[in-house]
């Protein structure tokens, strides 16, 4: 629901927060497989730019205002190597429309050293974004 605010000749306009959800599965040697969105059609591509590391290519130049972005790996067995998503914090450019997740896992046993590793081959990475669809008139 929309709230207009009109004062002479101000007029200010919020759509609201928006939440979206998505997941890419993960190919061979990290390659993007298939990418599920739930009918919303908000991502034009994902892409493997290095090892661990996957930009997200958002099909508008929004989120307008990025106010919430999360990442998890799902694993398709229990003894897959543990390999963790998340969101790169400085990534989002509303400019670009790109947000950058990246994946680690440890070095090896005994070792909790993170190091940028790509997730195992069937895995699925899940991303969920919050973000204001419309601002217009509003400060930060």
């Amino acid at each position: 629901m929309g709230v207009h605010v009109s004062n002479g000749s101000f007029r200010t306009s919020n759509k609201g927060v928006v939440r979206q959800v998505f997941n890419f599965a993960i190919g061979a040697a990290g390659a993007v497989g298939t990418l599920t969105q739930a009918g919303a059609n908000v991502v034009s591509s994902v892409t493997r730019t290095a090892q661990g590391i996957y930009t997200i290519q958002f099909n508008k130049l929004y989120p307008v205002r990025l106010i919430y972005a999360t990442a998890h790996c799902g694993s398709p067995a229990v003894g897959n190597a543990m390999v963790v998503a998340r969101v790169d914090s400085d990534s989002f450019s509303a400019t670009n429309g790109t947000l950058i997740v990246n994946t680690s896992g440890n070095t090896g046993a005994g070792d909790t050293t993170q190091i940028a590793a790509d997730p195992a081959d069937g895995a699925k990475v899940y991303i969920e974004v919050a973000y204001v669809d419309q601002t217009t008139g509003i400060a930060n």
